[in-house]
């Protein structure tokens, strides 16, 4: 007896695997919105390649509940472009299956790229830091006005940040060094603190008051206790940074 179509959830694994194949971007051709906002919250949508149920775009009465709430039927967009693709006569099953395959082809060796990254920079010892506290300055009380209520003479910010794995023998700032001035200790090993140094208006003008702006990590280059020259990058945002691995 054939089953009584029904919309089935798909699993939670499938939509783990579609999240992390997205790279967090809608799978239309070109397009970069996003999936999770900044606040992560789900502002995408979960599209059927065949439909859930009869009347619905691409509907297959071959196929069974089961199968229309798996992986290969399912594709992550955001709302103008999920319903572009209603289009059938443009967007029928092949074309939807090319969408699909064309835009998680570029993220589904995201883990093992980054095992990879992983065990080439641990075999070098490249050092990874956690940031442990950020101290914004005399002046951070003025930050909720404007730059311009600030004394003349430059108040600095500090990034403290611990070593969990690896070290350095010697380290220097690359970029962005009207920004950040200094980098202490420039030798440091497992368990020590960092401090990065930054100029607290044009970190301000940079990653605070104009959080908008696309930025290039901070590049640090390290001479690791291997003997290995390596390039760590760390992500400033707001009072947030995060190491690119």
């Amino acid at each position: 007896m054939k089953e009584k179509v029904k919309r089935l959830q798909p699993k939670i694994d499938v939509l783990r695997e579609l999240y992390l194949k997205s790279g967090n971007e809608c799978a239309f051709p070109d397009c970069e919105k996003k999936i999770i906002s900044a606040t992560g919250e789900f502002i995408g949508q979960l599209c059927h390649i065949e439909a859930a149920e009869k009347g619905g775009q691409r509907f297959n009465e071959n196929e069974s509940n089961e199968q229309r709430r798996t992986f290969p039927n399912l594709l992550l967009m955001c709302y103008e472009h999920h319903v572009t693709t209603n289009d059938v006569d443009i967007y029928d099953v092949p074309a939807m299956k090319r969408i699909k395959s064309d835009h998680e082809s570029k993220f589904s060796n995201v883990l093992s790229k980054i095992q990879n990254s992983f065990e080439r920079d641990a075999e070098n010892g490249a050092p990874i830091l956690i940031l442990t506290k950020s101290d914004m300055g005399t002046q951070k009380d003025s930050r909720i006005y404007n730059d311009h209520i600030r004394q003349s003479t430059p108040a600095l910010a500090t990034f403290d940040f611990k070593c969990t794995y690896g070290g350095s023998a010697h380290s220097i700032i690359l970029n962005h060094k009207n920004i950040f001035t200094e980098i202490k200790p420039i030798s440091f090993a497992s368990g020590d603190t960092i401090s990065i140094i930054a100029e607290l208006t044009p970190y301000d003008n940079k990653y605070v008051f104009n959080q908008s702006s696309t930025e290039q990590p901070l590049k640090i280059e390290c001479i690791t206790l291997k003997g290995k020259k390596v390039i760590i990058e760390l992500d400033f945002n707001g009072y947030k940074v995060t190491q690119r691995l």
